[in-house]
């Protein structure tokens, strides 16, 4: 069991072992879990700390992995106040692949504009052609959820050289949940 105290419980071999188990052929490394090994005196780049970002991520997707896909809490889908809308309510979800989705208040969807849905299907890549307008389309349909990020917040960077310019970069990396309607053939 992890002890914050003492860190992880995984046993650390040398590279004798590390190098006895490769030749054998029963050590098995995950190349997705990586992370810097931090000390003092050692140079930080921002390439070490996303690394580190990364490394949890993706522990965290393969815990979500583990527990199973599907609405954890909440996410119930009613009738929304016309013929074309639903609404969302407030709730959790894993998908597939661990990634963790969800819609803190509750959200409506409108189902009738197609230009907003049909940009954002082609940029989830959920679909590629123009659909049918949504009053004139039936049968079952979809609403999925995808977990989606984006940058945002400009701040200054400063030069990574002497003579290098500054420049302003975007600060933040922001999750968020999209929300897609797809028409299923019946």
């Amino acid at each position: 069991m992890f002890d914050a105290r003492k860190g992880s419980r995984r046993e650390v071999i040398d590279q004798d072992e590390q190098a006895r188990l490769l030749a054998s052929h029963t050590l098995f490394v995950d190349t997705r879990r990586r992370r810097p090994k931090y000390f003092d005196g050692r140079f930080l780049t921002a390439r070490d700390l996303t690394r580190d970002q990364t490394y949890f991520l993706t522990r965290q997707a393969d815990l979500g992995r583990a527990m199973g896909a599907g609405v954890v809490d909440g996410l119930m889908v009613e009738e929304g106040a016309t013929a074309t809308s639903l609404r969302i309510q407030p709730g959790l979800g894993v998908t597939p692949s661990g990634e963790i989705v969800s819609i803190p208040a509750p959200f409506t969807v409108d189902l009738a504009d197609i230009p907003a849905t049909q940009r954002l299907n082609a940029a989830l890549g959920v679909s590629l052609r123009p659909l049918d307008p949504a009053r004139s389309r039936s049968g079952l349909f979809v609403l999925a959820l995808r977990p989606v990020e984006f940058t945002a917040n400009p701040i200054a960077s400063y030069p990574t050289t002497i003579t290098g310019p500054r420049s302003v970069e975007d600060g933040e990396i922001i999750e968020a949940t999209a929300a897609t309607d797809r028409k299923s053939v019946v």
